[in-house]
Protein backbone atom coordinates (compact mmCIF):
# COMPACT_ATOMS: atom_id res chain seq x y z
CA UNK A 1 0.00 0.00 0.00
CA UNK A 2 2.75 2.32 0.42
CA UNK A 3 3.77 2.02 -3.18
CA UNK A 4 0.58 2.46 -4.19
CA UNK A 5 0.26 6.09 -2.13
CA UNK A 6 3.97 7.57 -2.90
CA UNK A 7 2.69 6.90 -6.44
CA UNK A 8 -0.53 8.94 -5.56
CA UNK A 9 -2.90 6.48 -6.07
CA UNK A 10 -5.84 6.57 -3.94
CA UNK A 11 -6.95 2.61 -3.36
CA UNK A 12 -10.72 4.43 -2.77
CA UNK A 13 -10.52 5.27 -6.10
CA UNK A 14 -10.08 1.73 -7.01
CA UNK A 15 -12.99 0.09 -8.47
CA UNK A 16 -11.28 -3.53 -9.51
CA UNK A 17 -8.43 -5.69 -8.89
CA UNK A 18 -6.48 -8.19 -11.23
CA UNK A 19 -3.50 -9.73 -11.17
CA UNK A 20 -2.34 -13.64 -11.29
CA UNK A 21 -3.85 -16.37 -9.49
CA UNK A 22 -1.00 -16.74 -7.01
CA UNK A 23 -2.41 -17.14 -3.23
CA UNK A 24 -0.30 -14.42 -2.01
CA UNK A 25 -2.18 -12.04 -4.38
CA UNK A 26 -5.59 -13.19 -4.73
CA UNK A 27 -5.43 -14.79 -0.66
CA UNK A 28 -9.07 -13.33 0.68
CA UNK A 29 -7.86 -13.26 4.11
CA UNK A 30 -4.12 -12.26 3.54
CA UNK A 31 -3.57 -11.48 0.48
CA UNK A 32 -3.06 -8.52 -1.70
CA UNK A 33 -6.82 -8.93 -2.59
CA UNK A 34 -7.86 -8.77 0.79
CA UNK A 35 -5.66 -5.59 2.21
CA UNK A 36 -7.38 -3.95 -0.96
CA UNK A 37 -10.86 -4.78 0.28
CA UNK A 38 -10.50 -3.68 3.82
CA UNK A 39 -9.57 -0.29 2.29
CA UNK A 40 -12.08 -0.79 -0.17
CA UNK A 41 -14.78 -2.98 -0.64
CA UNK A 42 -15.87 -1.47 -3.94
CA UNK A 43 -12.27 -3.24 -5.33
CA UNK A 44 -13.76 -6.24 -6.21
CA UNK A 45 -10.87 -8.89 -7.08
CA UNK A 46 -11.53 -10.22 -11.07
CA UNK A 47 -8.73 -13.01 -12.03
CA UNK A 48 -6.26 -12.11 -14.45
CA UNK A 49 -7.58 -13.30 -18.03
CA UNK A 50 -4.34 -13.68 -19.72
CA UNK A 51 -2.79 -15.46 -17.30
CA UNK A 52 -5.74 -17.75 -16.57
CA UNK A 53 -4.85 -18.38 -20.52
CA UNK A 54 -1.92 -19.35 -20.19
CA UNK A 55 -2.41 -21.75 -17.17
CA UNK A 56 -5.28 -23.50 -19.47
CA UNK A 57 -2.76 -23.71 -22.72
CA UNK A 58 -0.36 -25.20 -20.66
CA UNK A 59 -2.80 -27.80 -19.28
CA UNK A 60 -4.03 -27.95 -22.51
CA UNK A 61 -0.43 -29.10 -24.15
CA UNK A 62 0.42 -31.92 -21.15
CA UNK A 63 -3.19 -33.42 -21.78
CA UNK A 64 -1.56 -34.72 -25.32
CA UNK A 65 0.58 -37.16 -25.28
CA UNK A 66 2.03 -35.74 -28.73
CA UNK A 67 1.87 -32.31 -27.56
CA UNK A 68 4.05 -34.14 -24.67
CA UNK A 69 6.65 -35.65 -26.91
CA UNK A 70 7.28 -32.63 -28.95
CA UNK A 71 8.23 -29.82 -26.14
CA UNK A 72 9.99 -32.86 -24.28
CA UNK A 73 12.28 -33.45 -27.26
CA UNK A 74 12.35 -29.37 -27.97
CA UNK A 75 13.77 -29.40 -24.15
CA UNK A 76 16.09 -31.98 -24.49
CA UNK A 77 17.39 -30.11 -27.53
CA UNK A 78 17.43 -27.07 -25.20
CA UNK A 79 19.61 -29.02 -22.64
CA UNK A 80 21.81 -30.33 -25.05
CA UNK A 81 23.01 -27.34 -26.96
CA UNK A 82 22.83 -25.20 -23.57
CA UNK A 83 25.08 -27.55 -21.29
CA UNK A 84 28.28 -26.99 -22.90
CA UNK A 85 29.87 -24.00 -24.20
CA UNK A 86 30.68 -25.05 -27.66
CA UNK A 87 27.71 -26.62 -28.33
CA UNK A 88 26.18 -23.20 -27.92
CA UNK A 89 28.42 -21.96 -30.18
CA UNK A 90 27.56 -24.68 -33.00
CA UNK A 91 23.91 -23.07 -32.21
CA UNK A 92 25.27 -19.41 -32.57
CA UNK A 93 26.96 -19.85 -35.93
CA UNK A 94 24.12 -21.97 -37.60
CA UNK A 95 20.95 -20.15 -36.70
CA UNK A 96 20.50 -16.83 -36.70
CA UNK A 97 18.15 -14.41 -35.61
CA UNK A 98 16.88 -16.71 -32.94
CA UNK A 99 18.06 -17.94 -29.71
CA UNK A 100 16.63 -21.54 -28.69
CA UNK A 101 14.94 -20.92 -25.24
CA UNK A 102 14.35 -23.39 -22.38
CA UNK A 103 10.57 -24.28 -21.93
CA UNK A 104 8.53 -22.89 -18.94
CA UNK A 105 5.59 -24.18 -16.94
CA UNK A 106 3.67 -21.15 -17.22
CA UNK A 107 4.43 -18.53 -19.85
CA UNK A 108 2.82 -19.99 -23.09
CA UNK A 109 4.64 -17.17 -25.17
CA UNK A 110 8.20 -18.60 -23.64
CA UNK A 111 7.44 -21.75 -25.37
CA UNK A 112 6.09 -19.90 -28.53
CA UNK A 113 9.34 -18.52 -28.36
CA UNK A 114 10.99 -22.07 -27.98
CA UNK A 115 9.32 -23.35 -31.08
CA UNK A 116 9.79 -20.33 -33.00
CA UNK A 117 13.81 -20.85 -32.44
CA UNK A 118 13.70 -24.68 -34.00
CA UNK A 119 10.55 -23.64 -36.95
CA UNK A 120 12.27 -20.64 -38.67
CA UNK A 121 15.40 -22.94 -38.92
CA UNK A 122 14.41 -26.55 -39.95
CA UNK A 123 13.90 -25.17 -43.53
CA UNK A 124 16.98 -23.28 -43.24
CA UNK A 125 19.10 -26.05 -42.59
CA UNK A 126 17.41 -29.62 -42.94
CA UNK A 127 21.29 -31.42 -42.41
CA UNK A 128 21.42 -29.72 -38.82
CA UNK A 129 17.85 -31.08 -37.90
CA UNK A 130 18.43 -34.07 -39.03
CA UNK A 131 21.24 -34.78 -36.70
CA UNK A 132 19.57 -32.83 -33.78
CA UNK A 133 16.48 -35.54 -33.80
CA UNK A 134 19.54 -38.39 -34.82
CA UNK A 135 21.14 -37.09 -30.98
CA UNK A 136 17.95 -37.01 -29.20
CA UNK A 137 16.68 -40.22 -30.23
CA UNK A 138 20.22 -41.67 -29.52
CA UNK A 139 20.41 -40.53 -26.38
CA UNK A 140 16.83 -41.79 -25.11
CA UNK A 141 17.84 -45.39 -26.44
CA UNK A 142 18.59 -48.02 -23.36
CA UNK A 143 21.80 -48.46 -24.75
CA UNK A 144 23.37 -45.03 -24.11
CA UNK A 145 21.76 -44.44 -20.80
CA UNK A 146 23.18 -48.05 -19.52
CA UNK A 147 27.04 -47.17 -20.80
CA UNK A 148 26.76 -43.99 -18.69
CA UNK A 149 25.95 -45.59 -16.25
CA UNK A 150 28.51 -48.49 -16.38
Amino acid sequence: MLILDQLGIKISDCRRQGYDNGADMRGIYQGVQANILRVNPKAFYVPCGSHNLNLLLGDIAKSSTQALHFFGALQKIYTIFAALTSRWDVVKRHVEKVTPKPLSETRWECRFDSVKAIRFHVRLNNKLTIEILYMVRKINEFEFIASLIT
